[in-house]
């Protein structure tokens, strides 16, 4: 949704507004803002918050859990929709979804969410057709997402495709070279733990807007950098998002030298 009008990813705390992303904001100067999520994820006092940061008062756009809440982000915006093609991941983790984060930002592909990995709702698929959705692109295997969701697909007159790997990593780097045959680029690329959700979230708007794809990594598993190694050659500049503590220098250093 962000990637419809190329705008930015901002986080708080649910109970406040952190100082941060209200000085943030103040520096945009946002003229629309959409809070993303029910009560349970960030409370009244937080819009209030931010209308009085920003004079703008805030939208929340929300369902009673995680798969709700992505259906009606997408359907808000249905008419936006023109590519066709949706994105599927499971919301039992954050990594398939936060590796294709800035191909959806991109290209602009709703994503959808299902609870489980043999279950897809009947809500996601109406919402999906309401969406003009006829491919779905699914994410991970099918520990993930298994082939009774795929089936269903199917028999609901989707085409589907299905982007996954042994892990999250590999899943990771399938999903990059997907988007680099989308045409988006290697070229800013953006690297971003495995280990949580935060930095790899808000890079992936950075992302979407230069075109360019995002790798997860951490110190115990950087072979994602073979990406920054097979395009060294368009590479000029990458991000690294984060501090020591979510990327070390090991791994730092292993996309450095990738692209040399």
């Amino acid at each position: 949704v962000a990637g419809l009008t190329g705008a930015p990813i901002l986080m708080t705390s649910t109970k406040t507004l952190n100082w941060q992303t209200a000085s943030e904001l103040q520096r945009i100067k946002p003229k629309k803002i959409i809070v993303a999520g029910g009560p349970m994820a960030i409370e009244a006092g937080v819009l209030s918050q931010i209308q009085a940061a920003t004079g703008v008062k805030p939208e929340r756009v929300w369902g009673r859990n995680a798969i709700v809440t992505a259906e009606n982000l997408n359907l808000k915006y249905k008419s936006s929709w023109k590519t066709g093609t949706a994105i599927l991941a499971t919301q039992r983790s954050y990594h398939d979804a936060l590796s294709a984060a800035p191909i959806a930002y991109a290209k602009k592909m709703p994503v959808f969410l299902v609870s489980n990995a043999n279950t897809i709702a009947d809500s996601t698929i109406s919402a999906m057709k309401a969406c003009g959705v006829k491919r779905v692109v699914v994410l991970g295997g099918t520990l993930a997402i298994s082939t009774k969701v795929t089936s269903r697909l199917s028999q609901k007159g989707f085409s589907v495709q299905r982007k996954g790997g042994k892990n999250a990593f590999d899943t990771s780097k399938i999903i990059a070279q997907w988007g680099i045959a989308l045409g988006m680029s290697a070229n800013k690329m953006g690297v971003a733990t495995s280990k949580s959700y935060h930095d790899a979230l808000s890079g992936a708007a950075l992302c979407g807007k230069n075109n360019a794809v995002l790798v997860l990594a951490r110190d115990t598993n950087y072979s994602n950098s073979s990406i920054a190694k097979t395009y060294k050659a368009k590479i000029t500049q990458g991000y690294v998002f984060g501090g020591e503590l979510a990327i070390g220098k090991k791994t730092y250093n292993a996309f450095v030298a990738a692209t040399k």
